[in-house]
């Protein structure tokens, strides 16, 4: 928690001291690049214009990674048919959507050929 005033990395809003996440967004004072590329991402992907909750319009949500991105994007043990999600919570009315963030070249090239996705969870442990 930091104990100094700071500026939310995604939008911009000043914050007071001792308060972890942004007021205005819900963004974590620390938040890394990919956090910070998953909320542009939902911003045009789900989210209205002012980035509101489709329940209740509430701005500030609070995002989960199904895995570790670092393990997944840059680590040298890269996905071959395993989709990476991204769980958004409403602050306000716990609202939860779970959204297919990323996915292996593979499994798209699956999806196009054979017009459904990979049923057997044994392959997509992989």
């Amino acid at each position: 928690m930091p104990k100094y005033r700071w500026l939310c990395l995604y939008c911009e809003h000043d914050n007071p001291e001792n308060i972890e996440f942004c007021a205005h967004c819900g963004t974590s004072a620390t938040a890394t690049a990919y956090e910070i590329e998953a909320r542009e991402f939902l911003a045009k992907k789900i989210l209205s214009d002012e980035h509101g909750c489709s329940k209740c319009s509430n701005t500030a949500h609070s995002i989960e990674f199904s895995e570790d991105p670092w393990e997944y994007f840059d680590s040298r043990q890269s996905p071959l048919l395993r989709a990476m999600y991204i769980t958004v919570k409403c602050k306000k009315c716990q609202y939860v959507q779970k959204i297919e963030y990323a996915v292996p070249a593979l499994r798209k090239l699956y999806r196009k050929l054979f017009n459904q996705d990979i049923k057997n969870q044994w392959w997509l442990k992989r």
